[in-house]
């Protein structure tokens, strides 16, 4: 059975050679500043519709666009970071930067009634199911 026992020379060796590790992956991550990002997007559906939640904390509803074009739905957005004066930032991993996600709608999708809205830093868009006519004919046998 081994014992284990505090060797403070060891843990200090530890110790820094952590914090180096740690020094050199981060060098030159700090000051990186994507120009885009791309949000996490959950999609879930319904009986009655299909929602698309989009995860963009720290932006205002101001700085999204729906738009549809061509059967498209175009969602797009930028954030902005602001630089606090007086501030020296040792990592920074928010990104920021202009995103746009597009996705075909079908015919299932009521476009006239899509609906969209933001709340604690989620982007929820509602597609809403075209109610189902049914296609349903007898034939006759003439």
């Amino acid at each position: 059975m081994a014992l284990l026992t505090y060797n403070p020379r060891v843990e200090n060796s530890l110790d820094n050679l952590f914090k180096k590790v740690l020094n050199d992956f981060s060098e030159g991550v700090i000051d990186s500043k994507p120009d885009s990002f791309s949000p996490r997007t959950d999609i879930y559906e319904t009986e009655q519709k299909f929602v698309m939640e989009l995860s963009v904390p720290g932006m205002k509803k101001e700085d999204f666009k729906i738009d549809i074009d061509n059967d498209v739905l175009i969602i797009s957005g930028e954030r902005k970071l602001e630089e606090l004066e007086g501030v020296k930032y040792h990592r920074r991993e928010t990104l920021s930067g202009s995103f746009k996600k597009s996705y075909k709608i079908t015919d299932l999708i009521d476009v006239e009634n899509i609906t969209a809205g933001y709340e604690n830093g989620i982007l929820s868009v509602s597609l809403p199911k075209v109610e189902k006519k049914e296609n349903k004919k007898v034939i006759e046998i003439k």
